[in-house]
């Protein structure tokens, strides 16, 4: 058999990261999750979240306690020493910690083997691709989980924050008024302020909008006109970290207006894989099912998913779940009275127009 002309090439396929660079993998903001990846920095994470989850699957309900602070206000003066009489009893406070097994998020791939007769590339390399993308949906997921429920877990300031020019409470939220035109410093200054007053150590994390997060870009500039004020020393000098996160801003009240602080260690994600189980129970059962459990972990957070592969006679499906939540201090360690009731140093504020 012979042609007349040149045969033409066939159509060629190739990965998008071969032949391109996935835009994926680029960054930006908008594909960006600073705040959930805070929360999981091993600078954030504290013991509780693996003494509920001590590893093979296994849960527990750790109950923290201590006794709570007296209130200075309790203190007497001018009483007989030596004093035999005791004027009051130490109060105990407790939370308890765990995970509800039945709550978590999930997602699923429907495949049939015949889908990969006719395929290009390999079917190894096809359901490596179809992980990679289950995995980024939950990691999306979790962020907005972890936002959402920090945004809930807020607690408030110090009753000693100074209400002043600029600077209000409103509930449990801080107020910070945005002059015009705007005056950095004093923003930043009064947040600092504000957070000193109700114990936030320098290392706290501010995440919010496009409001706070024009203070926080003129700091970088160095100095601002309209004050003379050196901002990037006033940062130095103050101490802060800020990050600019979509989902902190879609769970906030205030949207893009809204900003919360959060002291580390304050705010814990709890989870647990519940995959091991089944491996737990050794070969024989594990040959007995018709679907396989397996462990996975978020390259992004470093979180456990549980990864379920089943096969009913060429219907293959995989999915993906998490399973966890966002936990907070115990919220009665000092007592009513006391100046820093209701503090659990994860906090709300806003930037609101004069």
């Amino acid at each position: 058999m012979s042609y007349m002309s040149i045969i033409n090439c066939e159509a060629l396929q190739a990965n998008l990261d071969a032949a391109w660079s996935d835009p994926r993998s680029w960054g930006g903001m908008q594909t960006a999750y600073p705040y959930a990846e805070w929360i999981n920095a091993p600078e954030n994470r504290r013991l509780v979240v693996d003494a509920v989850s001590p590893g093979g699957g296994k849960l527990r309900t750790v109950t923290v306690k201590g006794m709570q602070t007296i209130s200075p206000t309790a203190v007497q003066n001018n009483v007989s020493n030596p004093n035999c009489a005791g004027e009051g009893t130490m109060a105990q406070f407790y939370k308890d910690y765990t995970i509800d097994t039945t709550q978590n998020i999930s997602f699923g791939l429907d495949f049939n083997v015949n889908d990969f007769i006719e395929a290009c590339e390999g079917n190894g390399a096809i359901l490596a691709q179809a992980v990679a993308r289950l995995i980024d949906a939950l990691d999306e997921r979790v962020s907005h989980l972890i936002a959402t429920q920090s945004v809930a877990l807020a607690g408030g300031w110090a009753s000693t924050v100074p209400v002043e020019s600029g600077t209000a409470l409103s509930g449990d939220k801080l107020q910070i008024t945005k002059a015009t035109p705007r005056n950095y410093f004093s923003e930043i200054t009064k947040i600092r302020n504000a957070a000193d007053e109700s114990n936030f150590p320098m290392e706290s994390l501010l995440v919010g909008g496009s409001a706070i997060r024009e203070a926080f870009q003129a700091t970088q500039a160095g100095c601002c006109a309209s004050t003379g004020i050196d901002l990037w020393e006033a940062m130095r000098l103050y101490g802060y970290a800020f990050a600019y996160d979509r989902h902190l801003i879609q769970a906030h009240p205030d949207g893009q207006d809204g900003a919360m602080i959060v002291a580390p260690g304050a705010l814990q994600l709890l989870h647990i894989s519940l995959a091991p189980n089944l491996s737990e129970f050794g070969k024989t059962v594990m040959d007995a099912a018709n679907f396989t459990w397996n462990t996975v972990y978020s390259p992004r957070f470093g979180v456990p998913y549980d990864l379920t592969v089943s096969n009913n006679c060429g219907a293959i499906r995989l999915s993906l779940s998490f399973t966890g939540k966002m936990v907070s201090l115990p919220d009665d360690i000092y007592p009513a009275a006391h100046h820093l009731s209701g503090v659990n140093w994860a906090a709300m504020l806003e930037l609101v127009e004069a």
